[in-house]
């Protein structure tokens, strides 16, 4: 397909159907310039493999030209629903269709729609709707390209909206018209911007959208400078840094990396956390030097931190059962346990994802059954299960001392809080004290020890946005400080 956009764009042109008609057959070229109906200023190539960069190019540019594996007779032979075959090979790209559009069906099954050039009497009067975000299916994103139109070309003109599963960012963010002001920025930070963008692989689509992203860090900055010149001055308990969130508004962080949500019918159970005994409990406990701590994971663009959260109290428990630590596979309660009221990428509950656990017998390894950062088809195989679960159990609302005994004999905790603040998003070192931070919890973590720093009592967190996020990957919070973001509000742990 570029090769066609370099020819009309070399030709100055292109003729309609209606002057050089199709023949189906090589002929000599009879381009006419007087038949001229559209030019071309050139291409652009989406990411290979990026169906979130796809998602965003057919949502704000228009129809995007594809290329896919379109050998299997099961395409071929294609009438309705959503198509998914688990032998296309995404890495033979044998035929160039039309992505015109996206969508998801009753059932939750995202799928990208499709424009054959077979005729209308294949498929669904000529489209099939693809499977969207199952691993780049058939190679949908490997080969897409699209020609820029004017205003694009002159100003980069784009207007950005990503959604919180196939994209990272979740709402709408500008709306740019040619010949308009795009951003303000600071030309004495291009440099470190740049730096920025190359230790954290961002690229993006438009120019408009990078001076959107752009306005977006410099304003992130400016909180973090301005929070840590405070600091300085004894103001605040922690510090704060730029990371990977940096082009990010909170509210796409929430959209995307915070969605533990309370079950409507929630029910905390008849039987709350008791302790082995009232016996004194350590000063300071950190399970990371015992062995019952896998390796800091992210969740990518999907909003699956209750089941990281939910996977890493099971290894604990497996550890301390069993003696083995194996990192469990968040993408099999993902993927999996849609009945028990998880959503997916779209949020869910830890004990949620205990209680498949529970009636599935069992969940598999991350090396089994390795994350994608997408929603998929349950693949689930009991033959090389890696642990199980027989219970669950609540502390009680909101009792920090419950949950530091809980911390101090059983193991770590999954625990949900509020993350929706800036500082949070941004915290590098200290104890997070946020006085804006609330009890509306909407993201799961891993509760993994408690001590104290300075004079100020912490919670030691887990948390599943990478190394790059925090201490490593992890959050000192603040403990008690009137259960602050509301930590001990839904711990729960499970029984192995």
């Amino acid at each position: 397909m570029t090769n066609a956009f370099d020819y009309v764009k070399s030709n100055q042109g292109i003729d309609s159907e209606d002057s050089y008609p199709y023949v189906g057959e090589d002929e000599q070229c009879a381009y006419n310039k007087s038949g001229k109906a559209a030019e071309c200023r050139g291409y652009k190539e989406i990411k290979e493999g990026d169906e979130h960069a796809l998602q965003v190019a057919v949502a704000k540019v228009g129809p995007v030209s594809v290329g896919i594996d379109a050998s299997l007779y099961s395409f071929q032979l294609y009438k309705r629903g959503v198509y998914y075959d688990a032998n296309c090979n995404k890495d033979d790209i044998n035929h160039a269709v039309l992505a015109v559009g996206y969508g998801v069906t009753g059932k939750g099954k995202k799928y990208w729609i499709i424009k054959n050039s077979w005729g209308e009497d294949w498929g669904n009067q000529g489209y099939i709707r693809m499977a969207r975000n199952r691993n780049n299916f058939c190679g949908i994103a490997n080969l897409a390209s699209f020609p820029p139109s004017r205003c694009q070309e002159a100003i980069g003109s784009a207007l950005v909206k990503v959604s919180a599963l196939g994209a990272m960012f979740g709402s709408l963010l500008y709306t740019v018209l040619c010949g308009a002001a795009v951003a303000l920025i600071n030309p004495d930070l291009d440099l470190y911007w740049e730096l920025w963008k190359e230790g954290h692989d961002k690229t993006y689509l438009f120019e408009a959208e990078e001076l959107a992203r752009r306005q977006i860090w410099e304003n992130n900055l400016k909180l973090i400078s301005l929070h840590n010149l405070e600091a300085s001055m004894g103001m605040h308990t922690y510090d704060l840094g730029m990371n990977h969130l940096g082009d990010l508004t909170t509210a796409e962080v929430l959209d995307s990396l915070a969605l533990t949500r309370v079950p409507q019918n929630f029910n905390r159970g008849p039987s709350p956390f008791r302790g082995v005994s009232w016996a004194p409990v350590p000063h300071t406990v950190d399970w990371r030097r015992k062995g019952f701590v896998t390796e800091v994971k992210s969740q990518g663009h999907c909003g699956s931190c209750w089941a990281f959260s939910a996977a890493g109290a099971l290894e604990g428990q497996l550890m301390k059962t069993w003696g083995k630590l194996v990192s469990l596979s968040p993408q099999n309660l993902v993927d999996c346990s849609y009945r028990y009221g998880n959503k997916g990428c779209h949020g869910g509950f830890m004990t949620q994802a205990f209680q498949y656990v529970i009636e599935n017998k069992g969940i598999d390894s991350d090396v089994s059954y390795p994350y994608t950062g997408m929603e998929g088809w349950c693949k689930y195989n009991a033959e090389v299960r890696a642990a199980n679960c027989s219970s669950y159990r609540f502390l009680p609302k909101g009792d920090e001392l419950a949950l530091k005994r809980a911390l101090a004999t059983i193991g770590p905790i999954s625990v949900a809080v509020d993350a929706g603040q800036p500082r949070f998003h941004f915290y590098r070192s200290g104890v997070y004290r946020d006085f804006a931070c609330t009890q509306g919890v909407n993201h799961g973590v891993l509760a993994v020890g408690y001590g104290t720093l300075n004079g100020e009592d912490y919670w030691l967190v887990k948390n599943s946005w990478g190394q790059r996020f925090g201490d490593q990957g992890y959050i000192r919070m603040a403990r008690n400080k009137n259960n602050q973001c509301g930590i001990a509000l839904y711990a729960c742990y499970p029984i192995m």
